[in-house]
């Protein structure tokens, strides 16, 4: 079978969460699936191939579209072209016939009649919390007409039951349709662990010795403001810890860079390389990660993996991902989030206990198995 994977969203300089999903279902869909042929979809007005270096296998090709981003959704949005015909006219086989078109997440697309697509919906934070984006990111999200996209798909992908809920209630979409798929840990979260001494990877970063940790885009969702309250009224500055800030800079965040700069011993440290990832989250004391919403939360895995104590939401899906294994506090309250992280530091034995059961329940989130999933909707 021909099937076409929507690569735009790797158009982007540093890597959010959709564009690190988007490579490790690649690196793994490869490795997997000698069968299948795989057309990989992205367009740039640059002539860029930088793409092509990545996934050199028989069974899989890249199709480059050159217009300016901004064209091609215009094109697509008002329904001036059709992406099948665009992409199987570049198709250079005999067979040009595209059986699926997978999308890693939602963008503008426009297609025949007879195409079937597939596609992963992360969250739908934008439509639950719309207060949380800029003007252009809402505006980006209405005319992508996230419904409509929905309600056309074969199947939808989504890595937990919460999403899925959302997607019911919301966009009353049939829940027959809808695949809960669980993300797993990127390869390299494993292959590049202890490439930096402790030593090296404080002087690369200019880390402290004792401090605690958030990891993930610097946005309003993550509830950064919250966080560093709650660190500032726990006083844990007096005792030589640091509160470390860590991940892409996101929207709407001017806010939270003038809480950090009028705080003491707060520190954002900028986009984390993916290779130094695990040794940071393990030098960490605890991790702290209050979002107000997720529809999995990578960087919880992460940490739960890294065997670093965390702190997080019970709101969404987080208590999906860590069960019990971690202190879970409501977003909306600071006393909760401060009372916790003195509760983690405080009492070793519960931070080594929630530790082990961390460490545990990650094992059984994986790659490997979101891909064997995926290959089930396909091949049947």
């Amino acid at each position: 079978m021909n099937i076409v994977v929507d690569i735009r969203n790797l158009n982007q300089k540093q890597k959010t969460g959709v564009g690190e999903y988007t490579v490790e279902f690649l690196n793994e869909c490869v490795e997997q699936d000698k069968k299948n042929n795989y057309f990989l979809f992205y367009n740039s007005f640059k002539e860029d191939d930088v793409f092509q270096k990545n996934w050199k296998k028989e069974n899989v090709k890249f199709v480059k579209t050159n217009w300016p981003n901004k064209l091609l959704n215009f094109l697509l949005f008002f329904k001036i072209i059709k992406l099948d015909k665009i992409i199987s006219k570049k198709i250079k086989s005999k067979n040009k016939k595209i059986y699926y078109f997978f999308l890693p997440n939602l963008n503008f697309v426009n297609f025949s009649k007879d195409i079937k697509y597939i596609l992963t919906i992360h969250d739908l934070s934008f439509e639950i919390m719309p207060e949380f984006f800029s003007w252009k990111r809402r505006l980006w999200h209405k005319f992508l007409k996230a419904e409509k996209v929905c309600k056309n798909a074969e199947k939808i992908i989504c890595p937990s039951e919460n999403t899925k809920q959302d997607l019911i209630e919301i966009f009353k979409i049939n829940s027959k349709k809808i695949i809960i798929n669980p993300l797993g840990l990127a390869k390299n979260f494993f292959e590049n662990k202890n490439l930096l001494s402790k030593e090296e990877l404080q002087k690369k970063y200019n880390l402290p010795d004792k401090f605690i940790l958030f990891l993930g885009t610097v946005e309003p969702r993550k509830n950064i403001i919250s966080l560093i309250t709650a660190f500032e009224e726990s006083g844990f500055y007096k005792r030589g810890y640091n509160l470390i800030l860590a991940g892409a800079i996101g929207w709407k965040n001017k806010n939270i860079f003038e809480k950090i700069e009028k705080t003491r011993a707060v520190k954002y440290i900028g986009y984390i390389d993916d290779k130094d990832k695990w040794q940071l989250l393990r030098e960490a004391e605890i991790f702290v990660y209050p979002s107000f919403y997720e529809g999995f939360g990578l960087p919880v895995l992460e940490a739960m993996n890294a065997k670093t104590a965390i702190i997080t939401s019970n709101n969404s899906s987080l208590s999906e991902i860590t069960g019990d294994s971690a202190l879970l506090v409501n977003s909306n309250n600071i006393y909760e989030i401060k009372k916790a992280i003195e509760n983690l530091i405080n009492n070793k034995d519960i931070r080594q206990e929630k530790i082990n059961k961390a460490y545990e329940r990650s094992k059984g989130f994986s790659y490997k198995k979101h891909i064997e999933n995926f290959l089930n909707i396909i091949n049947n």
